[in-house]
């Protein structure tokens, strides 16, 4: 490091104060290693600038790191020992921040709900007190985020359903082999897409689109 800081053209004093800045940071990470969660967030700083460098754009970066850094923490970080009050308390955060916002209560508490369902699935390891319902309930919250950030209603509906298969693949389906739970939930999405008045064709695109993409995520 003090040669490559040599070599960039800074001087001597610069590189061992920087060096030394390194070290310090270095040796605070072993007394006080970071967290599982903090792991996530700085993955999820990473994939942010990595995204920019590629050329991505700043919302569209920081969505994709949010996303990154979620299932980071939801794969990776074992659930804390009060997991289920947490979940409670900023589900309660949340719904002051919508009224504060404006948000009918109606509507708050809605969102408040789900957050509190979804927190306790899939950050406390809790299975779903009615599967069906669980993830009915996530397919509309991502219909939801989607119209709310721009998107067209066919699209979200498109979106909404892949969720919806795609929670029902993970927490419903009673099979060990992950491959043939992913196929379940490819023939589900087409049927539900065929019944809400979709192409054959279309939805068979989207059926195998799925099917690829649930594989990717959740067999290999």
């Amino acid at each position: 490091m003090f040669r490559r800081c040599l070599a960039d053209g800074r001087d001597q004093a610069e590189c061992e104060k920087a060096v030394q800045t390194f070290l310090d940071r270095c040796e605070a990470r072993c007394v006080n290693p970071p967290t599982c969660e903090e792991e996530c967030r700085r993955a999820g700083g990473r994939a942010f600038r990595e995204c920019l460098a590629n050329g991505g754009s700043e919302e569209d970066c920081q969505t994709h790191a949010r996303r990154l850094t979620t299932r980071c923490i939801e794969d990776r970080c074992p659930p804390p020992p009060d997991c289920a009050e947490r979940c409670r308390e900023r589900a309660e955060g949340g719904y002051d921040e919508c009224i504060a916002a404006g948000g009918a209560e109606d509507e708050c508490a809605q969102r408040a709900r789900h957050f509190t369902g979804h927190c306790l699935v899939e950050r406390c390891d809790l299975p779903p007190l009615d599967c069906e319902a669980y993830c009915i309930d996530a397919g509309r919250h991502a219909y939801l985020l989607c119209v709310e950030n721009g998107g067209d209603e066919e699209a979200c509906s498109v979106r909404a359903r892949a969720v919806k298969t795609d929670c029902f693949v993970e927490h419903c389906v009673g099979t060990d082999n992950c491959e043939e739970a992913c196929g379940v939930g490819a023939q589900r999405l087409k049927a539900e897409c065929m019944d809400s008045g979709g192409d054959e064709v279309l939805c068979s695109e989207h059926s195998g689109a799925f099917l690829h993409h649930c594989i990717d995520r959740h067999c290999l």
